[in-house]
């Protein structure tokens, strides 16, 4: 259920109103192998974001009500989370959980606990209580992991006591640690490798990773990944246009350039597709492609109607 709660919450990146209510790069460890940030009440307030939020509710949210009973939209704010070696996955949401609701997610977790050799463990700490689910004996010493969510898999703490807030970790000492702070994440000092964060007066989802944090034991597929040290994404409403944009830094600015020159060759061969629907040619004919030292950068925009319309075909 923790599982797929946060798949369903983070699916669009696999994929006050007016004031920018989004995360920036000190809102996170230097050290983060990847963060992620979508602000609901921001999607369903936007006139572009109620469009990604209708397509969410239909796809996702509305399978998680018939499964629990639990309205995501009703209930979360927002949504961040991030990873790093040494903490593992932190994840921090923002929200009223009503106690019937509580009361059911609860339920629904330890009955699905049953059966596991250490099942649905209760827990404290200064007075707050927190909970424990795993497969493994609690005195097992298990590895945090390497930043995946597969992860939570395996272990998962999560508290509903702190006030407006729902906090899932990987690890007991950081559940702690977010409960001391009362569910503020605390980033520490700062430096030039700190991870890159995009940001917008509107912002609807921000997402990013250092794929050289990850370690030897993470194989990327893409090239594009492979030759990046950071990338960082962008979807925001700008001026009432759904704006989305991808920022890689590359290794030095010769590969940049060279991915910059594939970026605009597939944009234009695409647009020589007699077949691509025009909704479709005509948001590729106005990405834009922009290459400066190391920085690599795309941009589209879309019309909320344009949009819509790409969504109710499937495309």
């Amino acid at each position: 259920m923790i599982r797929k709660f946060l798949i369903v919450a983070m699916m669009v990146v696999i994929m006050p109103l007016y004031a920018f209510a989004g995360v920036k790069s000190g809102d996170f460890p230097a050290n983060a192998q990847w963060y992620f940030h979508a602000d609901l009440t921001q999607l369903q307030k936007s006139e572009p974001g109620k469009i990604i939020y209708a397509f969410l509710e239909d796809e996702a949210f509305a399978e998680v009500k018939e499964d629990t009973g639990f309205d995501i939209g009703q209930s979360i704010d927002s949504l961040t989370a991030y990873a790093n070696v040494e903490e593992g996955v932190v994840v921090v949401i923002d929200g009223r959980l009503a106690q019937e609701d509580r009361d059911k997610l609860m339920a629904i977790i330890a009955l699905q606990s049953e059966g596991s050799e250490s099942g649905f463990a209760p827990k404290s700490y200064k007075g707050t209580n927190y909970y424990r689910i795993s497969e493994h004996d609690e005195k097992a010493g298990k590895n945090k992991g390497n930043g995946s969510l597969d992860t939570l898999d395996e272990e998962v703490f999560f508290c509903f006591d702190v006030k407006d807030k729902i906090l899932l970790t990987s690890s007991a000492a950081r559940m702690e640690q977010l409960i001391a702070d009362k569910g503020r994440i605390k980033a520490g000092k700062q430096d030039k490798g700190t991870l890159f964060v995009m940001t917008a007066d509107r912002s609807l989802i921000q997402a990013g990773m250092q794929p050289g944090e990850f370690g030897e034991e993470m194989d990327f597929d893409s090239n594009l990944v492979q030759n990046a040290k950071q990338v960082a994404m962008l979807v925001a409403d700008k001026g009432g246009k759904l704006s989305i944009e991808a920022m890689l830094i590359a290794t030095d600015p010769a590969m940049a350039e060279s991915l910059g020159g594939i970026a605009r060759g597939l944009i234009g061969l695409a647009v020589l597709d007699d077949s691509m629907e025009p909704e479709v040619a005509k948001i590729i004919r106005s990405t834009k492609v922009d290459v400066k030292d190391a920085t690599l950068s795309v941009t589209l925009s879309f019309e909320p109607e344009d949009f819509e319309r790409l969504v109710q075909q499937g495309i």
